[in-house]
């Protein structure tokens, strides 16, 4: 298996991938059509900062992706870049053999070879995916409200 920046050629594989793993539980999304899901894909591929990898199997396969964008930030006078990461997933036939870990340091890896010194995301703190994220080592940063208003 192997770890690749984010092949636009694979897009709608992975999309179907996306879509086949939050359809089921915990998060059971409701797909009715492809199309917004492309849409969403291509809207994050067309950002100007879009920073995103895939996950591939020995056959080509696309069994994991991650997509995201880089912004910048300041830390007390420190100009410092961070990579968004929106949605991380690995095919549900998959999980629990280590992948995810896998496809995390890599994605670390390569990060820090492009002098990004960190990884914010958001998640739901009673998912899975939270623990996940604690085990790879992310913090609860309490201290920070996650906020959203609809208009």
């Amino acid at each position: 298996m192997y770890i690749i920046e984010f092949d636009k050629s694979l897009t709608e594989e992975s999309v179907d991938l996306f879509t086949d793993v939050f359809s089921k539980p915990p998060w059971n999304d409701i797909f009715e059509s492809k199309e917004p899901v492309i849409h969403f894909f291509r809207a994050f591929i067309d950002l100007p900062n879009f920073k995103g990898y895939q996950l591939c199997d020995d056959n080509h396969k696309v069994i994991g992706i991650s997509i995201g964008f880089i912004k910048p930030w300041l830390k007390n006078d420190e100009l410092r870049y961070e990579y968004f990461l929106d949605q991380y997933c690995i095919d549900h036939t998959l999980q629990r053999r280590g992948l995810g870990e896998y496809f995390m340091k890599g994605i670390e890896k390569r990060l820090k070879q492009e002098n990004i010194n960190d990884i914010i995301l958001n998640t739901g703190l009673s998912s899975p995916a939270c623990k996940f994220y604690i085990k790879m080592g992310f913090q609860d940063m309490k201290e920070y409200g996650f906020l959203s208003k609809e208009l």
